[in-house]
C-alpha cells in the first residue's frame, strides 16, 4: 500500500480503463446479472487491485467496481471493504461514495443481519458526519438507516434511527442558528460575544471539549470564562481536580437542558479522575455527586425488557438477568458509556448437563462501544474451534443404556477443554479470534465470576476473577462486530451467549480517565 494518498482519477482515463477492465474480465461480466455473479466479480476485483500497484487509474476502477457490484449484490461486508480501500489509498471527498453505496446497500440486502449491519454501519458514519459539522451528509446517512430500518420488523433499530435521524435535524438547527456567529469569528477572532455562541454550541450542544474550551475561554460570559480557563490548565493534582468538578457541577446547576448536562457530564469527567485520590469530605462529596450524576452506573438497575433489544428467550426477574441455551443470544443495555470506561460483570455458568441435558459448550459475550465503533469479546471459546463459537447443542441423548456415560463423558470433556478468549473479528468463516489467548476454562460452573473489561481509546483489556484472558494494544477501527453477534445500536454495551446458559447478578460501568 503506497504511503501517500493517490489523486483519485477522473475524466477520459477512468472510462477508458473500465472499458479495459470489462474487456479483460469480459466472462465474468457476462455472469454479473445475477446476485452470486455481482458478488464473484466484486471479490475478484478485490484481490485484483491488490496486485495492480503500478496503475492508480485502474486500481481505483478496479475498487470502485467492486464496492458497487458488491452494493448490488446486498453484501455489505464486502462492499465496506472496498469502500475502505478507496479511501485510505485515494484523497478526496469521501461522502458521496459512503452515501451511494449504503444507499444501494439499504434495498439490496436481503438478511435480517445484513440489515442491520447497514443501519449500523449508516448511524456510525452519522457520527462521523457531524464531527465534520457536515449536517448534509450526516442528515442524508441517517435517512438511510431508516429506510433500512423500516424494511424489517425489528421495531427497536427503526426507533433508533428515527431518533437519530431527529438529533441530526436538531444540530443542524443549532448549527445553522450559530452562523452569524461563525461568520463573525472568521472576521474577528477575539470578538466575545461570538466566541461564547460558537464556543457553547461546540461545548454543549456537540460536546467537543477541544473545540469548545478555547472559544468560551475568550467569551463574553466571565464565570463560564473562569471555568474554562482553569480546564484548559490541564490540573494534575487532585485536589485542583476536586475544585474544577465543583465549578462546572455549581455552573450545571444554573443551566438548563443541554447546557446543564454537557456541564454535569463535564464535572464528572474531572470528579472521575480525582476521586481516587481524594480524602474526607472532598472524596465523599466526588463520590456523592458521581452517583447523583450516574457516574457509575448499574446496568441492570436500568434494564427495562419489555424496550429492550435482544435476541433469544432471556429471563429477567428484576435482580438476576438469564440468558437461554440458544445460539447467538444477546441483549443490549440502554446505556452509552464515555470514551474510556471500566464494566464489571458478575456471572455464574449454569453448567448441570445432567439435569438440562446440555452439552455444556458455552461461550460468553461481551459487545463493548468505542469511540471508532464497536468491539465483540468472547470468553471461552473451544480452542479447537479457533473461527467460530461452537455449534449449537445438540438434542440431548436418549433415555435408553448409555445415557449417563454420555453426560458423564461431555461433562469430562467440557471441564479439561483448553479455552480461547478474544477479540472477534469478521471474516469469510464467521469470525477469527484476534488477541487470542489460550487458557483453561475461565468461567466456573455453578460460582460467581468476575469479568472486569476496560476499555481506552489505546485499547482493551479483560480480566476473569483476576486472571487476564484478553489484551489488546493498537487501532480499535480495525475492530467490528461479526454480523452473526449484531444489535441495533453501535453505541451501547450488550452481552450475550451462544450454547449455553449464564446467571447475571452485576454489571456495572464507571468512566476512567482517558
Amino acid at each position: 500500500m503506497p504511503s501517500e494518498k493517490s489523486v483519485a482519477p477522473g475524466g477520459d482515463k477512468v472510462g477508458k480503463a473500465l472499458e479495459e477492465l470489462k474487456a479483460t474480465f469480459a466472462k465474468e461480466y457476462a455472469k454479473a446479472n445475477t446476485v452470486e455473479g455481482k458478488l464473484t466479480l466484486a471479490k475478484l476485483l478485490l484481490v485484483e487491485a491488490e496486485h495492480t500497484t503500478g496503475d492508480a487509474t485502474v486500481q481505483h476502477v478496479m475498487l470502485r467496481q467492486a464496492a458497487q457490484l458488491a452494493a448490488e449484490a446486498g453484501d455489505y461486508l464486502v462492499c465496506r471493504e472496498a469502500v475502505l480501500k478507496l479511501e485510505s489509498r485515494f484523497s478526496g471527498d469521501p461522502w458521496p461514495l459512503r452515501i451511494e453505496t449504503l444507499s444501494e446497500l439499504s434495498r439490496s440486502v436481503r438478511t435480517v443481519e445484513d440489515r442491520a449491519a447497514v443501519v449500523t454501519g449508516a448511524l456510525q458514519l452519522v457520527e462521523v458526519a457531524l464531527r465534520a459539522d457536515n449536517y448534509e451528509a450526516a442528515d442524508k446517512l441517517a435517512s438511510i438507516a431508516v429506510a433500512a430500518a423500516s424494511k424489517g420488523g425489528d421495531l427497536s433499530l427503526r426507533k433508533l434511527a428515527i431518533e437519530q435521524r431527529e438529533a441530526v435535524r436538531v444540530a443542524a438547527k443549532a448549527w445553522e442558528e450559530v452562523q452569524p456567529a461563525v461568520e463573525k469569528l472568521a472576521s474577528d477572532p477575539s470578538d466575545p460575544e461570538a466566541n461564547l455562541i460558537v464556543g457553547r454550541y461546540r461545548a454543549f450542544v456537540r460536546r467537543n471539549w477541544a473545540a469548545g474550551l478555547p472559544l468560551l475561554a475568550k467569551g463574553s460570559e466571565a464565570r463560564l470564562k473562569t471555568i474554562a480557563l482553569a480546564d484548559l490548565a490541564n490540573p494534575t493534582s487532585p485536589e485542583e481536580q476536586a475544585k474544577l468538578a465543583d465549578l462546572w457541577w455549581e455552573y450545571a446547576e444554573t443551566q438548563s437542558g443541554a447546557a446543564h448536562a454537557a456541564a454535569r457530564a463535564r464535572a464528572t469527567h474531572w470528579y472521575v479522575l480525582a476521586e481516587p485520590h481524594l480524602q474526607g469530605l472532598a472524596k465523599t462529596r466526588a463520590e456523592r455527586r458521581l452517583r447523583e450524576a450516574g457516574a457509575v452506573v448499574d446496568l441492570l438497575a436500568i434494564f427495562q425488557p419489555k424496550k429492550a433489544a435482544y435476541v433469544g428467550s432471556w429471563q429477567y426477574d428484576g435482580r438476576v438477568l438469564v440468558s437461554p441455551p440458544e445460539a447467538f443470544a444477546r441483549v443490549q443495555f440502554p446505556y452509552t458509556p464515555p470514551e474510556a470506561y471500566e464494566v464489571s460483570i458478575v456471572v455464574e455458568r449454569v453448567n448441570n448437563p445432567r439435569l438440562l441435558g446440555l452439552r455444556p459448550q458455552s461461550v460468553f459475550a461481551i459487545g463493548l462501544p468505542h469511540a471508532a465503533g464497536q468491539l465483540l469479546a468472547l470468553i471461552d471459546v473451544p480452542a479447537s474451534e479457533p473461527s467460530a463459537p461452537p455449534p449449537s447443542p445438540k438434542p440431548p441423548p436418549g433415555r435408553g443404556r448409555g445415557r449417563g456415560e454420555d453426560v458423564l463423558r461431555d461433562f469430562a470433556r467440557d471441564l479439561f477443554q483448553i479455552r480461547a478468549s478474544g477479540l472477534a473479528s469478521p471474516s469469510d468463516d464467521g469470525l477469527t479470534l484476534i488477541s487470542r489467548n489460550e487458557h483453561p476454562r475461565a468461567l466456573d460452573s455453578n460460582r460467581e465470576n468476575t469479568i472486569v473489561a476496560t476499555v481506552r481509546p489505546s485499547g482493551v483489556s479483560i480480566s476473569v476473577n483476576g486472571a487476564s484472558v484478553i489484551s489488546y494494544s493498537g487501532d480499535l477501527k480495525k475492530l467490528s462486530v461479526p454480523r452473526q453477534w449484531a444489535m441495533p445500536d453501535p453505541k451501547r454495551i450488550f452481552i450475550g451467549s451462544h450454547s449455553g446458559i449464564f446467571r447475571v447478578l452485576k454489571i456495572e460501568v464507571r468512566p476512567l480517565p482517558p
